[in-house]
């Protein structure tokens, strides 16, 4: 860690008040980053979401920007708004270790497939990028 990223997690971890309060703004950032995403693939902009839910942009504007306190009751409404719920998951603390962003847990395929060329058919090649999984779960 560099040294103004160890200064800014010291600071985190001064005080209990400090890190409880670095505890909300990260699982509000990180819901709402989440929910955004939803929002993103669903092609919705705020307006829709505001439409929705019976408010206004600005409120969801104000949500997304961290103007206002996020609520339980904030965060739900908005993942329905998107065709999404939010879960939530309980771990313990990790004293002196800051971590930007969630961390995203992939599964491995359960079957590999291997590509057998017929006799008789052209070869092709392909890249990591054109092999497509199929049959995991």
């Amino acid at each position: 860690m560099n040294t103004t990223n160890q200064e800014w997690a010291d600071r985190q971890d001064r005080t209990p008040e400090a890190r409880r309060e670095y505890e909300y703004e990260r699982l509000c950032a990180w819901a709402l980053n989440e929910i955004y995403q939803a929002m993103e693939r669903k092609g919705l902009s705020k307006a829709d979401l505001a439409r929705s839910l019976g408010t206004s942009r600005a409120n969801i504007t104000q949500a997304f920007s961290g103007a206002r306190n996020v609520t339980l009751r904030t965060l739900s409404d908005l993942a329905w708004a998107c065709g999404v719920r939010v879960c939530v998951k309980v771990e313990p603390l990790r004293t002196g270790e800051f971590i930007s962003s969630p961390a995203i847990v992939l599964k491995l395929p359960r079957r590999v497939v291997n590509i057998v060329q017929e006799p008789g058919l052209k070869s092709s090649t392909c890249n990591e990028m054109d092999l497509m999984v199929v049959g995991s779960k």
